[in-house]
């Protein structure tokens, strides 16, 4: 979409160019900016206007280069599920790669983030069995097992150790052998 808003009479065109910096922020996608940028003509008196007559111009406009934020990859996650952090490395380097300190702090990207947000293994015990014995001093059991987060059921190892239940079996006596 191009608009035009000023009167042609009392505008020209720049006679050098303009740089325009556009600064985003995050992943977003680089917009798509179309500038077109007019300086007021002087007023001058009808006698000084010479046909022929060129004004000299000078070079007002320096390339503006500065620091900017550099972006590691993310490392791996602090856990494999559950809440863990990643980290990278984020540093203000100058435009020949060197450390630098003019950065904007607040268009500083992020260096840590959550992950692993899927839920842990979790251990499940089954119902107790029947008593081995049906008169006397017997034992009864209980499965165990290691489920994830969306109810299947993984290999042991999967599970957290030190969570594990102890108390898988149990002595139980139903009634005297007479």
């Amino acid at each position: 979409c191009q608009r035009r808003l000023i009167d042609d009479e009392s505008h020209s065109d720049l006679s050098e160019p303009l740089t325009i910096q556009v600064l985003t922020v995050g992943d977003l996608p680089q917009p798509k900016i179309k500038f077109t940028y007019f300086v007021k003509k002087p007023a001058q008196p009808v006698s000084e206007k010479v046909p022929g007559k060129k004004k000299e111009s000078f070079n007002a406009i320096k390339e503006i280069i500065s620091s900017e934020w550099v972006i590691e990859e993310w490392g791996e996650c602090s856990k494999s599920c559950g809440s863990g952090w990643q980290r990278r490395a984020v540093e203000c380097r100058d435009p020949r790669g060197r450390p630098a300190t003019d950065c904007a702090q607040e268009l500083k990207p992020s260096d840590i983030r959550p992950c692993a947000d899927i839920p842990c293994p979790q251990w499940q015990l089954g119902d107790w069995s029947a008593c081995s014995k049906t008169c006397g001093k017997g034992f009864k059991k209980r499965l165990l097992k290691c489920i994830s987060y969306d109810g299947g059921v993984l290999p042991q190892e999967s599970c957290e150790p030190s969570k594990k239940p102890k108390h898988l079996i149990d002595f139980c006596n139903v009634t005297d052998c007479s």
